[in-house]
């Protein structure tokens, strides 16, 4: 894997080549959650930050994705520690467009926070199948003040 990271004034990017694994459960074609495999890969993630909320030098981006599952890595290099919640959404780009995915009526995020220390580094798992079946196409999964963009395309 191959990580660019280039700085701009008010700006970081990451661009990560990911990669992928069969579903979880082999033959009962169900993941780690119990969603229904659903052919799909990862393959390119880039990181936007905006500084607005998070410290310059925070980074997230998206490393593996397997059937509804998608694993990211959250990078501090901000000088000090930081604190994040479990709640992400999800956009989709259409045209030029992003539109937001919606969760399910009643769906409750159930995880606290979390700090991360300076230098260190996280990896996280997100169920994006909630969201609803995803197709290959440009992703962007959303936390306060942090996204990590991605493609998704059919397995080959």
């Amino acid at each position: 894997m191959k990580v660019h990271k280039v700085g701009f004034m008010s700006a970081a990017v990451v661009l990560t080549v990911g990669f992928f694994m069969s579903c979880r459960n082999g033959t009962e074609n169900r993941n780690a959650y119990g969603a229904e495999c659903d052919g799909l890969e990862l393959l390119e993630s880039v990181s936007d930050v905006h500084f607005a909320f998070v410290p310059m030098g925070v980074y997230m981006s998206a490393l593996n994705y397997d059937d509804g599952i998608l694993s990211v890595s959250i990078s501090n290099q901000s000088g000090k520690t930081i604190s994040y919640g479990g709640e992400y959404y999800l956009q989709k780009l259409s045209g030029d467009e992003w539109i937001d995915l919606r969760l399910p009526e009643g769906y409750v995020f159930t995880e606290g926070v979390k700090r991360l220390g300076d230098l260190d580094e996280s990896t996280e798992s997100y169920d994006i199948s909630v969201f609803g079946k995803l197709g290959p196409g440009k992703y962007r999964l959303k936390k306060t003040g942090i996204d990590a963009t991605f493609t998704l395309v059919e397995k080959r």
